[in-house]
């Protein structure tokens, strides 16, 4: 008799941990679903901003523009950052007129690649963490695959040129580990497809390196004239 008591306690409170269990299983879901409807609303708040659209029009129709004079897209990229480099590197009092109205374009699309990309690294975040899964983003079609295309097709080159040209990174980037952006978009939600190839990226890193020594090449003779001291540090 006192064995049958036994037992019962011992069912009864293996019940009570298989219930409890279960619960905290219930409340974990239920905070994880509460703060991926948090997080997800505010990536929409963030994307769907009068700001946004008036950043990803102007990149969209100056890409447009690109086009339709048949030049490449990517050099285009690199030229905004060769621009970029030595316009940060001339002294503001010695800048041309024409030189101030290229500043402000080139401060335009700065600020344009600043916010476009900052949208899909706080995205990134997100999925790292397990706030939003594959499954969220292919339920709710946000972010769409044509944002996604956008991103690679007209950002990835402008963040790439800033790195080399600007910033002096030697280091091809590779996307086939899904440390870049474009990487990780193209090979989680797009199959792989649109995301650069190897040689191309190659192609286009080579020509980017050539675009600052030629920057700091035609700088460096001035500065030193002028005292200037950033062509002690900085590497071409």
């Amino acid at each position: 008799m006192l064995a049958a008591a036994g037992a019962a306690i011992s069912t009864g409170a293996s019940l009570v941990a298989v219930y409890s269990a279960y619960d905290s299983r219930k409340n974990l879901e239920a905070q994880k679903r509460k703060e991926f409807g948090r997080a997800f609303a505010e990536l929409q708040n963030d994307f769907y901003t009068t700001e946004m659209d008036r950043v990803q029009r102007k990149l969209y129709k100056l890409k447009k523009r690109v086009d339709n004079e048949g030049r490449n897209w990517d050099d285009v990229c690199g030229e905004w950052a060769a621009d970029d480099l030595t316009l940060a590197l001339t002294p503001p009092e010695k800048l041309s007129k024409d030189q101030k109205i290229r500043l402000k374009e080139v401060e335009e699309i700065e600020e344009a690649r600043r916010k476009w990309y900052g949208f899909f690294i706080r995205f990134r975040s997100l999925y790292d963490r397990e706030v939003i899964s594959e499954d969220d983003v292919k339920q709710h079609h946000f972010p769409s695959k044509r944002q996604m295309e956008g991103f690679i097709t007209v950002v990835d080159p402008l963040v790439h040129a800033c790195s080399v040209v600007f910033s002096g990174n030697v280091e091809v980037p590779r996307y086939d580990d899904q440390a870049k952006i474009s990487g990780f978009l193209g090979k989680t939600f797009l199959g792989g497809r649109h995301i650069p190839t190897d040689m191309k990226l190659k192609e286009r890193h080579e020509k980017y390196i050539l675009l600052r020594q030629q920057v700091l090449a035609k700088m460096k003779p001035t500065a030193q004239r002028n005292g200037e001291k950033w062509f002690r540090w900085f590497r071409s």
